[in-house]
Parts: C-alpha cells; sequence; structure tokens
C-alpha cells in the first residue's frame, strides 16, 4: 500500500484537516500502474494531540482521489473530492468533528480539470474555482456551495470572452470577498481578474490587472481582504527578454 498528502486546512477555532490517499502501484519496466485510490481526511481540534481518521470517504476506484478541503469559523468542513465516475462529490462534517454526511454531487465536468482551490468563508459559504480544459476551449469556472446543506449552485463560467486561459488562481476572504485571476492564451497575453463581494453576489466583468509590453506573462499569487482589497503577483518579460515580478493592487 502506498500514501500520498492531498491538501490541508484549518479554521478559526483552530480545527485542522488533512486530507491523504493510499492506492496500489504495480510497477514493471520502469512503468507504475496505480490504482484502488482511498481517499482520507484526518482530524486535528484544537488543544488535542490526537490526529482522528475518518476511514475510507471513497473507493477503492481509479479515480476517488484529490480530496480538498475547507473550514469555517467554527471548525465545520467541506470536503470535495473526484468520485469513482470523475465527478466532483462532496462531504461535510460538523464542528465537533464525528461522522461525515453522504456525498453530494458538486459538478460532473465531463472533461479535464484543473482545481485552483476550495476555500470558506467564516460563515460556511464554500467556492471552488477551476480550469475546465475542452477540445477547443478552456475556461475559469467557479462553483458555490454551503456546508449547512451540502448543496451547489450551478458551475458559474467566470473568462467570458476569453476561449483560452491557464494559470488560474483564487483567493476568498473570511468575509466572504472572492478573487479569480488568470493568464489568458491570446495573441496579447495578459493577466485577468474578477471579483465577488459576497457569496449570493454576481461575479464581475473580467478587467485586465497586467501592464502592456510584455510576453510569457503568469500569475504567481493572488489575495483579497475584507474590504475588497486586491493583490495580483505576475511575472513576465519586457521587449528586451528582462524578466520582471509585478504586484497589480486594485480594488473593484
Amino acid at each position: 500500500m502506498h500514501l500520498a498528502a492531498d491538501h490541508a486546512g484549518i479554521g478559526g477555532n483552530g480545527a485542522a484537516i488533512v486530507t491523504w490517499e493510499t492506492y496500489t502501484a504495480v510497477c514493471s519496466d520502469g512503468f507504475c500502474e496505480l490504482s484502488n485510490y482511498i481517499p482520507h481526511a484526518s482530524r486535528q481540534d484544537a488543544g488535542t494531540g490526537d490526529w482522528v481518521d475518518s476511514g475510507t470517504l471513497l473507493g477503492p476506484a481509479a479515480d476517488s482521489h484529490n480530496a480538498l478541503v475547507a473550514l469555517d469559523s467554527t471548525g465545520r468542513v467541506m470536503l470535495v473530492a473526484l468520485n469513482g465516475s470523475g465527478a466532483y462529490v462532496s462531504a461535510t462534517q460538523g464542528a465537533s468533528g464525528g461522522g461525515w454526511s453522504p456525498f453530494n454531487l458538486v459538478v460532473d465536468t465531463q472533461s479535464i480539470s484543473i482545481v485552483s482551490d476550495l476555500a470558506s468563508d467564516n460563515a460556511g459559504d464554500v467556492t471552488m474555482v477551476y480550469e475546465a480544459i475542452g477540445f477547443s476551449v478552456a475556461e475559469a469556472v467557479a462553483v458555490s456551495g454551503s456546508m449547512s446543506t451540502n448543496a451547489w449552485s450551478p458551475p458559474v463560467v467566470l473568462s467570458v470572452g476569453d476561449w483560452s486561459v491557464s494559470e488560474v488562481y483564487f483567493a476568498l476572504a473570511p468575509s466572504g470577498e472572492a478573487l479569480a485571476v488568470w493568464a489568458t492564451n491570446n495573441a496579447t497575453a495578459t493577466i485577468q481578474a474578477v471579483t465577488r463581494a459576497t457569496p449570493s453576489a454576481t461575479w464581475t466583468s473580467p478587467v485586465v490587472v497586467s501592464q502592456p509590453g510584455n510576453s510569457e506573462i503568469e500569475p504567481e499569487a493572488a489575495a483579497v481582504n475584507s474590504s475588497g482589497m486586491a493583490i495580483v503577483i505576475y511575472s513576465g518579460y519586457n521587449a528586451a527578454a528582462v524578466h520582471t515580478e509585478y504586484a497589480s493592487n486594485f480594488t473593484p
């Protein structure tokens, strides 16, 4: 049996969750076939020294892995993972730990997807941002859910007007202010950003936050605070092939 770490999260009350998975590897002639993924979540509450393992959450299956977690200010948990059919599903855990809820569908992308992150605000409103990659389209997409109901809204395309994006980053403030950024793969490369004021608000239209005249630009970090002030760190090369790190501050 083999082990791999997946993700970690900490709540406002100090509760911590680490997700990990076991799997089987059969190796021959320098190639290993991996199978039988089983995701776990281990919890440690503040002031305790013991980690409590969830046991098997999904699987064993070929795609039951890559579990992500987000915690609110009270220690409630949302866990999102791929199931055996390749769809993202979620389960919740209460503020005192214990058992996990039945899994519910988050989104079935029916395509290759790369999750940027899963995060919760203080109230347990959760957002997951991911890159959905199709045959000729790559878009930044968000889904929103609630720890109280373990229910999710339909996916929302954030990169409206951009058909080929990459390097999607996501940040969420404790108050619910959200920020997503990505690089466009158009003839003129740019870094674009969208924000959302509250979990129930509509995402803004994309705005360019990078300086013109640079090539090979890509975002490297993003953050937003509870006042809605955002920052994007990105890098690029100018016409003289000089590499520069940039910081773009803005308030929508």
